[in-house]
C-alpha cells in the first residue's frame, strides 16, 4: 500500500514519461532503485542516455481531488513551461539536495557498470520539474537538462 504523497509522486513521473514520450525520447527504464539510490527515469534521444529526476508539486489541491490513485497522466492537460516565475515559489529543483546528488552520481555510475555501458558513454543529468494542478487539471513541465552534480 502507497502513502498518497507516494502516489502523487508516481502521478508527477506517469505525466513526465508521456511528456518525454511526446517528445521522442524512448523510456528505457523507470525507477531504477538500489541501496545507493534511485533513478526515476533512464531515457534514450539519439544516441544521447539520460538519466531522470522527476521533482513534482501539487497546486490549487482540494479535499475532493487529492485521490492520484483516481487519476491518469492522460487525464491532465500537459504545458512545457518556459515562465520560470510559475514555478517561483516552489523551488522544486533545489529539492535536489547535495545528498541526493552524490547517491544519484554512484547510482548513475553503477547503472552503467551494471548494464555493462561504458563510462565513457555521453549522457545527460535532467530534472523534470512538475506542477499539478488538480482544479485545472494542468501539469507544468519546466525540463532541466544536462544539469551539474556538483
Amino acid at each position: 500500500m502507497f502513502s498518497e504523497k507516494r502516489k502523487r509522486g508516481n502521478l508527477g513521473e506517469n505525466i513526465g514519461v508521456e511528456f518525454l514520450l511526446k517528445n521522442s525520447y524512448l523510456i528505457i527504464e523507470r525507477n531504477y532503485l538500489k541501496r545507493m539510490g534511485e533513478i526515476d527515469i533512464v531515457a534514450k534521444k539519439g544516441q544521447l542516455l539520460h538519466f531522470m529526476e522527476v521533482k513534482s508539486a501539487m497546486i490549487q489541491v482540494s479535499h475532493e481531488t487529492t485521490k492520484a490513485e483516481d487519476l491518469k497522466a492522460s487525464d491532465f492537460n500537459v504545458l512545457e513551461e518556459k515562465d520560470d516565475s510559475i514555478f517561483d515559489p516552489y523551488l522544486l529543483e533545489e529539492n535536489v539536495s547535495y545528498q541526493k546528488r552524490k547517491k544519484f552520481a554512484r547510482v548513475i555510475r553503477f547503472y552503467l557498470s551494471s548494464h555493462r555501458i561504458s563510462q565513457e558513454v555521453d549522457f545527460s543529468i535532467d530534472i523534470l520539474a512538475i506542477l499539478i494542478d488538480f482544479m485545472s487539471m494542468t501539469a507544468r513541465i519546466r525540463f532541466t537538462e544536462n544539469v551539474s552534480l556538483f
